[in-house]
């Protein structure tokens, strides 16, 4: 449990993500289906990757998980009077953060034996961790609405614009600028072993063949003969 209270409150890109669902306010039953949202989709794909059904690679989750955080941002600052889509975007792109947290929570070695309480307990523990920021963020903006509902429309669009320049650069750094893991470096070191070993074998085909045509006798090929129809 403290180690998933721990990752939700050093995670800026998993804080930045429940900020930018929360800017745009609501009451709290809106802001209860947004949480219940994100925890059921980050529920699922975190259980899915923990018992090694579905286990996509950092590589990509990583990015994805920026991608979202300029979504949400982006969403805010385009989405007019309409539907209030937010739960929506918090079930699918939890689903995204969910892998996120399995990769955090692979670092520590589950036990196969006590498989399933180490999961409930880390879950519980993002839970604890979410709700903290959701509560804390959710009541500091609607005292700033209370006291000025435009002061509060400009730190909602000037929030927006901070996670969607957060989300840009956590994406270009971790798509172009991403540090390579032990094992990335390993799998990188093999492919370019093989390719060596590729390259190194059809050259020795060709410079074999060559010397070979220089050595023996050239083969004379009889020309094809298309028999004459009578």
């Amino acid at each position: 449990m403290p180690a998933g209270i721990h990752h939700i409150l050093i995670g800026p890109d998993h804080i930045l993500f429940l900020i930018g669902l929360l800017l745009l306010g609501g009451g709290w039953k809106a802001l209860l289906k947004i949480v219940t949202a994100f925890t059921i989709g980050h529920s699922i794909t975190l259980s899915l990757a923990a018992l090694n059904i579905v286990t996509p690679p950092p590589t990509v989750i990583e990015p994805a998980i920026a991608l979202s955080i300029v979504f949400v941002g982006a969403d805010n600052l385009v989405r007019g009077g309409g539907r209030d889509v937010r739960a929506l975007i918090a079930l699918t792109f939890g689903l995204v953060h969910g892998f996120g947290f399995a990769n955090v929570l692979r670092e520590f070695g589950l036990p196969r034996e006590a498989l399933g309480w180490s999961l409930f307990s880390f879950n519980v523990g993002v839970e604890i961790g979410q709700l903290f920021i959701v509560v804390l963020v959710a009541t500091a903006l609607a005292l700033v609405r209370r006291r000025s509902e435009i002061v509060g429309r400009r730190l909602a669009f000037a929030g927006s614009l901070v996670v969607v320049a957060a989300g840009t650069y956590w994406f270009v750094q971790r798509v172009f600028f991403r540090q390579e893991s032990e094992a990335d470096l390993k799998v990188g070191l093999y492919v370019r072993k093989v390719g060596l070993y590729v390259r190194f074998s059809a050259f020795a085909m060709i410079d074999t063949a060559r010397l070979a045509a220089s050595i023996l006798p050239p083969i004379v090929r009889k020309p094809w003969i298309i028999p004459s129809r009578r």
